[in-house]
């Protein structure tokens, strides 16, 4: 598949009451051929604050467009590339996507917290989203839930900080989220210090069957 450069000029609502974001996707031959294109892509100095970057992908199919819209919100870049599992800010800081969960293969986790059973079911379908579907019982009421989620904050690509139930030792977990309609979901994967993946889910909803952090066991490989 053709490289594609999409270059998004982005705008808050809440701060310009300007015309809606516009975008411009182009092949890398287009670009190159076009140096009047080029020269807005990829200037000779940084952008001011605000401005948004040139994003670079490879392959658009390997991401979402949640995290592909994150990605060109990225104020203070000038060019961010992504190549696979990497994420490469201006030609010299690069980030690595998570990938401990194989492709296309379904995993299924669970764990027991008090009267809290929580099943999980998860299948990373490109570099950036997961898709769930979320068995949990508390006491005598269960649910079930299907749904996707994708990495959080892609500007930062930091991780976060959980706690493994068998060890009481941290370890560093990446987030992937969803917000639509009321309802936050968070799924968050780590390592834990055995080399064993761990998830812990938060549901924050306004139907009420909510999962809160410190109440979610660790859950883990079945």
């Amino acid at each position: 598949m053709n490289k594609l450069i999409l270059a998004f000029t982005v705008a808050l609502a809440a701060c310009n009451s300007g015309p809606e974001p516009a975008e411009r996707i182009m092949t890398a031959d287009s670009v190159q051929q076009t140096p009047a294109a080029s020269d807005t892509l990829v200037s000779s100095q940084a952008p001011p604050p605000g401005d948004p970057p040139a994003v670079i992908v490879d392959d658009p199919s390997q991401y979402s467009i949640v995290f592909l819209e994150g990605i060109a919100r990225c104020t203070g870049r000038k060019k961010i590339q992504l190549k696979g599992d990497r994420v490469i800010f201006d030609s010299k800081d690069t980030a690595v996507l998570p990938t401990g969960l194989p492709l296309n293969e379904r995993e299924t986790f669970a764990g027991r917290k008090g009267d809290t059973l929580v099943g999980l079911h998860l299948r990373r379908l490109n570099y950036t989203t997961l898709e769930y579907k979320l068995e949990c019982m508390f006491g005598k009421t269960s649910f079930t839930e299907n749904g996707v989620v994708d990495l959080s904050d892609p500007c930062f690509l930091g991780t976060e900080s959980d706690y493994d139930d068998a060890t009481g030792l941290s370890y560093a977990a990446d987030e992937y989220t969803s917000e639509k309609e009321g309802c936050f979901v968070s799924v968050r994967v780590g390592l834990t210090d055995e080399k064993l993946l761990a998830v812990k889910v938060i549901r924050n909803c306004k139907d009420g069957k909510n999962i809160a952090l410190e109440d979610c066991p660790t859950l883990y490989p079945k």
